[in-house]
């Protein structure tokens, strides 16, 4: 009787043990200087990322892709438990819910040194932006020339295909420092930014106790601190 006794208790922490193993699979792809495949640690926000799910014991699993597209349907559907990064979107929200705020991204126009520049009439020009990524707010309804990658666009710059590229400001420096340094000084970005737009880890609704691993990542994550966030980012060059 004491053997069957210690057997069901045994089983049942066993049981249990199982039940809370805390994992989640996540997918990310290449958007340096933030994540990207050969950076440090996966990049400053995969780091922040991980770390922040470390606190409160789970183990991520990283999926790449480097289409931004294809990881955002592969997410949606629950392939994958979640994706980083995205911006909020009221729409989105029918498929995924978002964390707390991650840090920003600034968005700011890109252009050719020589080109002349009229925020009040950008209707004139042409602008390239990554396909699947939202429009800023206010500017959904510009001439858009859609790309696959960043880099793709600061490439159609110097080769005067397109007038304008919405890219954010860490990325496009990060391309002309890295991919485009002997056109670096041909191609400028304008300040102020566009606009602020806050990053974020998303979690699919179709993923397996989505809402638990959105509240602990959120969780994990005030625990890490904004202290912590910003040694991360700065370690990064950021």
């Amino acid at each position: 009787m004491k053997k069957l006794l210690l057997f069901a208790i045994i089983l049942f922490y066993a049981c249990n043990l199982f039940a809370f193993e805390k994992k989640v699979t996540l997918s990310y792809g290449e958007y340096p200087p933030y994540y990207g495949k050969n950076l440090k640690n996966n990049g400053p926000m995969t780091e922040i990322i991980v770390k922040a799910y470390d606190q409160v014991g789970y183990k991520v699993k990283l999926i790449y892709i480097n289409v931004w597209k294809r990881r955002f349907v592969y997410t949606k559907i629950g392939k994958y438990d979640g994706m980083f990064t995205m911006w909020h979107k009221k729409e989105r929200e029918e498929f995924f819910l978002f964390s707390d705020t991650l840090p920003k991204n600034k968005i700011v126009f890109y252009k050719r040194k020589e080109t002349d520049f009229n925020k009040d009439n950008l209707e004139q020009y042409k602008i390239g932006i990554i396909r699947g990524f939202a429009r800023p707010s206010g500017y959904e309804n510009l001439k858009y020339e859609e790309v696959a990658r960043a880099e793709q666009n600061i490439a159609k710059l110097i080769f005067k295909r397109i007038d304008l590229a919405i890219i954010d400001q860490n990325v496009g420096q990060n391309l002309l420092k890295t991919e485009f340094k002997k056109n670096e000084k041909q191609i400028i970005y304008i300040h102020p930014p566009i606009e602020e737009i806050n990053q974020y880890l998303v979690i699919s609704k179709k993923a397996e106790n989505y809402e638990k691993k959105m509240e602990d990542f959120n969780k994990g994550y005030r625990m890490l601190g904004k202290e912590k966030v910003n040694e991360i980012m700065k370690n990064h060059g950021l």
